[in-house]
């Protein structure tokens, strides 16, 4: 009977969760860490778009080494964010974050792997006659993708609404479009 009393009745021993005050700090490791992805992933489609505009052979063989990094910090990402779900149980806003945070990195996991792709497709392809206009219009994608990079703090504009009493994050979210020359109706004019 004092076994049973000293493990509050649980057959194999205590449970050890870690304290909500960790939990908050794992959290926000792993927001960086996703921050950490958007940029390896940001910058290896830039890199590839710019292989392929300046013809450059080493910048493609680094984009295709580079994403080794990418996917381990994909990988640590989502088994941080597993081991949170398993340990903490999050519920609500919390839950939403790490939902968000899972997707997100992802994605940004994928786009790393789109900036192989392009490596490689240039590699393929290096020695065939190149054609001005798709290389003058890769380097305008690649612009595109500058400016979308500027406006990466709307992401972390992003982050910041899923939690309690960010509604000044969300006003500025919801205004974001605007001040990026975003002409969509549709989008920041929303209920």
């Amino acid at each position: 009977e004092p076994l049973r009393l000293a493990n509050r009745g649980l057959r194999h021993g205590a449970v050890r969760l870690m304290a909500r005050v960790h939990f908050h700090e794992a959290l926000e490791e792993m927001e960086l860490q996703l921050l950490t992805l958007g940029e390896l992933a940001g910058a290896a489609v830039g890199r590839s778009v710019e292989a392929v505009v300046q013809h450059d052979d080493a910048i493609a063989d680094e984009v295709i080494a580079g994403d080794d990094e990418i996917d381990r910090l994909y990988v640590d990402v989502d088994q941080g964010m597993i081991s949170l779900l398993a340990l903490q149980a999050p519920v609500a806003a919390d839950l939403r974050l790490v939902s968000v945070i899972m997707h997100s990195a992802l994605h940004l996991e994928r786009i790393g792997d789109q900036a192989v792709n392009i490596a490689k497709v240039y590699q393929i392809t290096r020695d065939l006659p190149r054609n001005a206009t798709i290389v003058q219009q890769i380097g305008e994608m690649g612009d595109t993708r500058r400016l979308m990079r500027r406006r990466a703090g709307i992401g972390q504009l992003a982050a910041q609404v899923l939690r309690p009493g960010e509604r000044l994050a969300a006003q500025q979210l919801v205004r974001a479009p605007r001040q990026f020359g975003d002409s969509r109706p549709e989008f920041g004019n929303q209920p």
